[in-house]
């Protein structure tokens, strides 16, 4: 079941295997620092691009393997959305 998230500065989520989460940015408007953080098990997919929904094995996305963090600066777009490729994935977000 899809997901939507409205975190104001950060949030924990767990992720279900092929299940896409939204995440609207609250806040700051445009130039946000965005850090991400997969502690894992599975893989993380990650679109920024409102037009491309994250999805597993999509090659438009960018990927975290688990235990590795992104962070991203000068982040216009108030839109994320995650998918992970095994069920029960944990992913932290921050945003400035």
């Amino acid at each position: 079941m899809p997901q939507n998230i409205t975190p104001k500065s950060h949030g924990h989520m767990t992720l279900a295997a092929n299940d896409l989460v939204t995440i609207t940015l609250t806040g700051k408007s445009g130039n946000r620092a965005i850090a991400l953080k997969n502690s894992g098990p599975g893989v993380v997919w990650a679109s920024l691009d409102p037009g491309t929904a994250a999805a597993v094995g999509n090659a438009n996305c960018f990927t975290l393997k688990s235990g590795e963090t992104l962070n991203l600066t000068n982040v216009a777009s108030s839109t994320l959305t995650l998918n992970a490729d095994t069920a029960s994935t944990l992913c932290d977000i921050v945003a400035l």
